[in-house]
């Protein structure tokens, strides 16, 4: 529970005013309420609050007004409106403003402390979120994406070229490439970076909330819709939303992100009202999407939609004079993170680094780097931890075996390739028989067989 939050309540009806403040203080919140917009601003130049819970509709300073000076002067303050008015033009308007949440006034108030400690912990997570996106802000230029190989400079040159306009793109690369960080970049580099970036992961969404994610929902729209609920279409208005891993969208609700793709308009589920944003989409995928629309799988259309400006971001073993570039940074963030003093990789270190192929691109660059921090004691990392069995191989042909006999060969294969999929996935077993395309029951079998156990590939053991 979020403890004991300043609260200022600002409405221009007296009775609603009051009422708010009785229950808020009857459930232990410490609650002021105030009759206007300059009443507030007064209070808040004096007083730390938390959380404002504000009227949009009162008269002289209007709450949009006051929403816009708090969202400008006071970042840490978190906004709840009050609306009688329940539109999507009102509720747009105030959530891209800086509104976190909003009320109707005909909600019974007995629902008030839950939502409050709900949104509070939300809007702290926010918080926290772009502090840290802040920090990373310099990270998403284009100048400091790798770009030593001139197959990354290639692709760079294309997301430079279309950052600046609100052309659709679809970036095409391995798991682990780097879609999201180059969305990002876009993003940052675009006319809309004034706002944060919105991103959707299709692999992740509940099955039965994908369409309510992406397009809202009445309240009743389905059981346990007790009241409206704002999408992802309509929370990034204004900005851009990043769709990953847009292959996975089910074919049902294709025609609707078709729709709005042609006339950047939707309807709500459960609703019958045409709703319109102003949305960039940036989609990134690991599929092969013409290859889907020949098998059915992908709708023709909506792939010609998306594939105006496609970007295709090469695997790491492709630009192999990335891999020094790519690992410094790494290493200088991981050991922040870790709180270790800055360390540096031997030669040898980045020899066997680059002779390596990365199936799993940079996240598994990535999970190599924290586990050799965590194993390695020595000044300069060797990844003799977490690559010998793979030092020596040759290069780009790390899972070759020769001079074993078939099943012995095999087998070493396999084990290889299972301690690769660990090491890509921290030691979860759950995520690396996923990326195995294997159950966890029989993938864990296989573990078992080789000696292995997640333990070893986990941070921190």
């Amino acid at each position: 529970m979020i403890q004991d939050p300043q609260i200022l309540v600002v409405d221009d009806d007296q009775d609603t005013l009051e009422q708010i403040v009785r229950y808020l203080k009857d459930d232990g919140f410490r609650a002021l309420g105030v009759p206007s917009g300059h009443d507030a601003l007064k209070l808040l130049a004096n007083q730390e609050y938390r959380l404002v819970l504000l009227d949009l509709m009162m008269p002289g300073m209007n709450g949009y007004e006051v929403l816009d000076v708090i969202h400008r002067d006071y970042p840490e303050i978190c906004v709840i409106v009050l609306t009688a008015h329940v539109t999507s033009e009102y509720i747009s308007r105030a959530l891209q403003m800086g509104a976190f949440d909003f009320i109707e006034k005909h909600e019974t108030f007995e629902y008030l402390k839950p939502r409050i400690e709900i949104t509070l912990q939300k809007f702290n997570l926010s918080l926290e979120q772009n502090l840290q996106r802040e920090k990373d802000h310099n990270e998403f230029h284009f100048d400091t994406l790798s770009n030593s190989s001139s197959a990354m400079q290639k692709t760079l040159e294309l997301a430079k070229r279309v950052a600046k306009s609100d052309t659709t793109v679809l970036l095409y690369g391995e798991t682990g490439s780097g879609k999201n960080r180059l969305a990002q970049a876009i993003h940052h580099n675009s006319l809309r970076s004034d706002r944060n970036m919105v991103v959707a992961n299709v692999a992740q969404m509940n099955p039965n909330l994908i369409e309510s994610d992406f397009f809202g929902a009445e309240r009743g729209a389905y059981s346990g819709a007790v009241k409206r609920r704002i999408g992802l279409l309509e929370r990034a208005n204004g900005s851009t939303l990043f769709i990953d891993e847009i292959g996975e969208l089910p074919l049902d609700l294709q025609p609707n992100l078709l729709r709005f793709l042609q006339d950047q308009t939707f309807e709500r589920l459960g609703g019958d009202k045409v709703l319109k944003t102003d949305v960039r989409i940036i989609a990134a995928t690991n599929r092969d999407l013409e290859e889907m629309v020949s098998k059915n799988q992908f709708r023709r259309d909506l792939f010609s939609r998306l594939n105006i400006f496609p970007i295709r971001i090469p695997p790491l073993r492709e630009r192999k004079e990335d891999i020094p570039g790519l690992a410094s940074v790494i290493m200088k963030t991981t050991c922040a993170r870790l709180k270790q003093e800055r360390r540096s990789i031997s030669k040898k270190g980045m020899d066997r680094l680059i002779s390596y192929s990365f199936p799993y691109n940079i996240r598994e660059l990535e999970a190599l780097i924290e586990r050799a921090l965590i194993l390695e004691d020595e000044e300069q990392i060797t990844f003799k931890s977490v690559l010998n069995h793979k030092a020596s191989l040759p290069p780009d042909a790390d899972h070759l075996v020769t001079r074993l006999a078939f099943r012995e060969a095999k087998k070493a294969f396999e084990r290889s390739y299972i301690q690769d999929l660990l090491v890509a996935a921290k030691g979860n077993i759950s995520h690396a028989a996923q990326m195995a395309d294997m159950d966890r029951k029989n993938f864990k079998q296989k573990m078992q067989s080789h000696g292995l156990r997640a333990e070893q590939f986990q941070p921190g053991t």
